[in-house]
């Protein structure tokens, strides 16, 4: 909040973006759906304003778990039909690090039964892969993969293939 704040009162875009996105995070796991869903709108309005379409698709893919966990499949759809193409044109979009664009995409087009899961599901997990294969040290390794919920859960559904994932959620 306090970091949402010291953006706004400078008017640093950007960084009012990422807090929003941080902010809708934090609610999300104490499970505040609805301010999580503001934050995230509101994270995504900025983006589009500021047209950064790869931190956009941050907010983008938690609105569109939202839709799915609230069974709204036609919006889910909707908004990872728009994160696509980003990560297309740029695979590592997102706040931090793309894992959770990726595993929600997939999730997303494996309910709808979209021929493309499978794919956005073995190109979140090569990029996964590329991103531990740079931590030289087995034991980080393991942790970086084993120990973050999303990077265990998109490895897990890339491993056990396309259709037995779909109702996996996580939790970082």
């Amino acid at each position: 909040t306090r970091g949402l704040q010291i953006a706004q009162r400078y008017g640093w875009r950007q960084n009012q973006a990422q807090a929003l996105i941080l902010y809708g995070q934090a609610q999300m796991s104490l499970q505040l759906l609805a301010a999580a869903a503001t934050s995230y709108q509101q994270a995504l309005a900025l983006c589009q304003e500021l047209q950064d379409a790869y931190l956009g698709a941050e907010a983008q893919a938690a609105l569109a778990q939202l839709a799915l966990q609230q069974g709204d499949l036609p919006q889910a759809q909707a908004l990872v039909a728009a994160i696509l193409p980003v990560l297309a044109r740029h695979p590592q979009a997102g706040l931090d690090e793309p894992f959770a664009i990726y595993f929600t995409c997939y999730r997303v087009l494996a309910a709808a039964a979209d021929p493309h899961a499978d794919a956005i599901l073995q190109q979140g997990y090569a990029l996964l892969q590329q991103y531990a294969s740079q931590i030289f040290d087995d034991t980080l390794r393991r942790s970086f993969l084993e120990n973050v919920a999303v990077h265990r859960a998109l490895q897990q559904a890339a491993l056990k293939g396309l259709g037995n994932e779909q109702n996996t959620t996580y939790r970082s």
